[in-house]
C-alpha cells in the first residue's frame, strides 16, 4: 500500500495538527500522500491536496480517515464507486468504524505492511422514491430512515418485502439498517444486534402505537417498500427520508420507497485480533 489518501474532518482535528502528525509518519515510510478535507488547503500542505474525483488518477491503495464515525459514514458514500478501503483513526466519541485510536497511529504503517489486518466487506443500501426514479445517490452505510416531518404526529407506513405485504405501523417512522448500522438509531430504537458480516438487514419501527409492533430482520437481497399512504397536509407534516443521519429528503407524503443492498460493498480494514463483542461491550457500556 504505497498511494495513500489522507482524509480530514477538520471539525474534528482543530489546526489539522493530527493530519500533519499522520504525514511526518507516513513520509518516513516513504509513503505517497494524498490529502482530501473540506476547507481551504493549508498552505504548508497544499501540495499534497486533491479532490476525490482524482483517487483513480492517482493510484490510491487505501484511504485513512481521521475524524469519527460520521466522518466514515460521510467519506463512504463519497467514494462508493472507487473500491479502496478505508482505515478509521478515532478523533469522535464512538469508535465503531473508526477503530485506530491516535496513541495507536505511529504503528499504523507498520501493522499494514506486516499483514496485520483484515478487509471486512459491508453492506450498503440503496433507496429510490416513486417520485423521483431516476435519483441515484441515495445510498447508506448505516441506514435509511423514513420520519415524520417537524410536526409532532404520527405517520401511517406499510411494510412490503419483495411485493408482499408485511404489516402496517402507526409510528413515529420506521428505519431499514444495514449490520453496520443496527449499533446506530436501530439500536436505540429497540432493534437488535447484527454482526458486521452478516448478509441481512433490520426493518425497525420508531415508537409505534401497538403492542405487537417488532423489528423484523431480513436477507440481504430482499426488496422492501415502505408504502406512506397519507398526503401531508402542510409543510410541517411533510415527512423525510434520511441517509445515515446526514442528508434528508423531503418526501410527498404519498409516495412508495423502495430500499434494497446496494450493488457494491465498502471495505474497510481493521487490526487483526480485535474482538467484536470486546468493542460492544467498551462502548455501549
Amino acid at each position: 500500500m504505497q498511494n495513500i489518501l489522507i482524509y480530514t474532518n477538520v471539525d474534528k482535528d482543530i489546526g489539522l495538527e493530527v493530519t500533519k502528525r499522520l504525514v511526518d509518519i507516513l513520509k518516513s515510510h516513504n509513503k505517497s500522500i494524498w490529502i482530501n478535507y473540506r476547507g481551504v488547503c493549508e498552505i504548508e500542505l497544499k501540495e499534497y491536496c486533491i479532490e476525490l474525483s482524482e483517487i483513480p488518477d492517482k493510484n490510491i491503495d487505501i484511504i485513512m480517515a481521521i475524524g469519527g464515525d460520521g466522518t466514515i459514514l460521510g467519506l463512504a458514500r463519497e467514494v462508493y464507486h472507487y473500491d479502496v478501503p478505508i482505515i478509521g483513526i478515532n478523533l469522535g466519541r464512538i469508535g465503531f468504524l473508526a477503530e485506530v485510536e491516535i496513541g495507536d497511529m505511529e504503528n499504523i504503517v507498520t501493522f499494514l505492511e506486516k499483514g496485520k489486518y483484515e478487509i471486512e466487506e459491508r453492506i450498503m443500501v440503496e433507496a429510490s422514491i416513486t417520485s423521483d426514479p431516476d435519483r441515484k445517490d441515495m445510498i447508506g452505510l448505516n441506514d435509511i430512515v423514513i420520519n415524520r416531518g417537524s410536526f409532532s404526529r404520527m405517520i401511517e407506513v406499510e411494510i412490503h418485502i419483495n411485493g408482499k405485504y408485511v404489516d402496517k405501523y402507526f409510528a413515529d417512522g420506521v428505519i431499514i439498517s444495514t449490520p453496520t448500522g443496527s449499533t446506530a438509531y436501530n439500536l436505540s430504537a429497540g432493534g437488535p444486534l447484527l454482526m458486521p458480516d452478516a448478509l441481512m438487514m433490520v426493518i425497525t419501527p420508531v415508537c409505534p402505537h401497538s403492542l405487537s409492533a417488532r423489528p423484523i430482520v431480513v436477507s440481504y437481497t430482499h426488496r422492501i417498500c415502505v408504502k406512506l399512504s397519507e398526503e401531508a397536509e402542510n409543510e410541517k407534516e411533510v415527512p423525510m427520508l434520511t441517509i445515515d443521519g446526514q442528508e434528508g429528503i423531503e418526501l410527498s407524503g404519498k409516495e412508495d420507497i423502495y430500499i434494497k443492498k446496494a450493488e457494491k460493498t465498502i471495505k474497510l480494514i481493521k487490526p487483526k485480533g480485535i474482538n467484536y463483542y470486546d468493542i460492544l461491550r467498551k462502548k455501549l457500556n
